[in-house]
């Protein structure tokens, strides 16, 4: 492979990368939790079980398991 055809496929997977992190912080706040397309998580090299909820990128478990957190809080009154 010369120089070139290894600077263009470089380029490539860079620019792959820069589109998936935008995709994930252009659609990460969200109040449910939401998957993330599989193409994106083969090339970002995620887990198969992480999704998108409140900011974070955390498995449905997780997801679920903060909101029950957050309302238990909120429940209390001071």
């Amino acid at each position: 492979m010369d120089k070139s055809q290894y600077n263009t496929m470089q380029a490539s997977i860079e620019t792959q990368h820069n589109n998936a992190w935008k995709f994930i912080f252009d659609s990460w706040h969200c109040n449910d939790w939401r998957p993330i397309p599989q193409n994106i998580k083969l090339t970002l090299s995620l887990h198969n079980q992480i999704g998108m909820c409140n900011g974070m990128l955390v498995t449905r478990t997780g997801a679920n398991g903060s909101q029950e957190f957050i309302n238990r809080l909120n429940s209390k009154r001071l």
